[in-house]
Order: structure tokens, then sequence, then C-alpha cells
């Protein structure tokens, strides 16, 4: 969970004791997610602006729709 070039990076083992929401409401900065499997999550309440996404599973998990 360390915050290099601007991004909060958050991994499957960030997720063991948080939910994505838990992390994204607690940052300022962008969600950086590296191979984690959000499969079939609800992540459509979660500000996920500015986000990146590595290698992760995203397998019809329900996304924020554009504004």
């Amino acid at each position: 969970m360390d915050a290099p070039n601007g991004y909060f990076n958050v991994g499957p083992e960030d997720l063991e004791d948080r939910t994505l929401a838990e992390l994204a409401d607690l940052q300022s900065l962008p969600l950086r997610c590296v191979g984690i499997d959000l499969s079939g999550q609800d992540l459509s309440r979660i500000n996920l602006a500015g986000a990146h996404f590595e290698r992760c599973i995203l397998t019809g998990a329900d996304l924020p729709q554009p504004t």
C-alpha cells in the first residue's frame, strides 16, 4: 500500500482485512490495483476516478457508468 507516482497501490494482500471500497474511501490518491480478482463484485458505487488496473480480473464486475 505505498503511493509512488501519484497512485495508491492495492494488491491482493491489501484486501485481506478491508474491501476495495474502504481503501478507496480512505485515500485522496487514485487507486492502482495490481493482480486483484474483482470478478462479480459491485464496483459501481466506488469512486474509481483516475484508477489504474494491471493484471486484474473484472469478469462480471459492475463498473461505474461514465458521466
